[in-house]
């Protein structure tokens, strides 16, 4: 029986640059923005949200199904973010709702993932959430300046 999740080679590529290709993306997006390069900002953005989709299928050694959810449902929340992103910057209909959606989901888990680390005074995962929600903002507020 196959096992879920991704090949072994791309997702230690994913994991050990995730940052890097992160970083990459949202100041590719940012200055396609800005600039006014329409193509580079749709390509950017579109491969930042795959990026934090696969990162949703990366294996975890733990096995409470609290952090299976909140390794699958955070990440797939954030390309959706960055899909309403997308569409509202390319005014197309429908970003309200996805940003409605991905944002509401993100709250949800992130107010879990807050609560969790309080209680268990683990802020390890606290750090990339609150990293992504700053370079998702990011690549909202500089371009409408």
């Amino acid at each position: 029986m196959l096992q879920p999740g991704l090949p072994y080679w791309l997702e230690k590529f994913l994991k050990t640059n995730f940052l890097k290709i992160e970083l990459i993306l949202v100041l590719l997006s940012t200055g396609g923005a800005l600039v006014s390069i329409t193509d580079l900002t749709l390509i950017s953005m579109t491969t930042l949200a795959c990026i934090y989709f696969l990162s949703g299928f990366f294996k975890t050694t733990s096995n409470p199904w609290f952090d299976k959810l909140m390794g699958r449902a955070l990440p797939i929340s954030w390309a959706v973010i960055v899909m309403g992103i997308l569409f509202w910057f390319f005014k197309f209909e429908g970003y309200d709702q996805q940003l409605l959606i991905g944002m509401t989901a993100g709250i949800v888990m992130m107010v879990l993932m807050l609560v969790e680390a309080i209680i268990k005074s683990v802020f390890q995962r606290t750090e990339q959430m609150i990293r992504t929600a700053t370079l998702c903002g990011t690549t909202i507020i500089i371009p409408g300046l």
